[in-house]
């Protein structure tokens, strides 16, 4: 009996999760969150999501759906204003904590890397163009970067002694950076 009783409560368990596999939400400008069967964007300001597997597929845009988590992969995707759009564009959000970490790739496949402090304005960290050519004002956003870490001087101290500053690196030193901020560390 308690052989059939696990096996039951193991399936149970595998089939919500391949249930659950599908899914996401996006959450509209009046902060209602809407479960969704299917979310996916291939694009910088829109998303595609049905709600129920029989329904139609609806397109939105920034000004109507604020976040949304895509059901692919869970990523979550946030509404922010950084190209010169009327409705705003999605970032892709990396990390969460005292400084959020977004990424958004353009039309013309270029990657650009944002960050805000303490939910403070949107800083342009670093671009990485797809055609590779070499963005000399990655010196100038890595300032910017320096200055937003500078209240965690043995973070900051390693991030200068390491020299890189590829979007890795930037990663890693903001999820440390927020570890830290959260235990309250300096």
């Amino acid at each position: 009996m308690k052989k059939l009783s696990l096996s039951a409560f193991l399936f149970i368990c595998v089939f919500t999760k391949l249930a659950g596999a599908q899914g996401g939400y996006v959450i509209n400008q009046k902060n209602d969150t809407i479960r969704c069967y299917e979310v996916k964007t291939n694009s910088f300001d829109k998303v595609k999501f049905k709600v129920k597997a029989k329904d139609a597929i609806q397109t939105a845009y920034p000004d109507v759906i604020k976040e949304f988590q895509t059901s692919s992969d869970s990523s979550i995707f946030v509404a922010k204003r950084v190209f010169d759009t009327v409705k705003g564009n999605y970032l892709k959000w990396i990390e969460r904590g005292r400084i959020n970490f977004y990424k958004i790739i353009s039309r013309a496949n270029d990657y650009y890397w944002y960050a805000s402090k303490n939910n403070d304005s949107l800083h342009c960290l670093r671009i990485d163009y797809y055609k590779g050519v070499l963005n000399s004002g990655n010196k100038k956003l890595k300032k910017i970067f320096i200055e937003m870490i500078s209240d965690q001087p043995a973070l900051l101290a390693e991030f200068k002694a390491n020299n890189d500053y590829d979007a890795d690196t930037i990663q890693t030193v903001i999820a440390n950076y927020n570890i830290a901020a959260a235990a309250g560390k300096k």
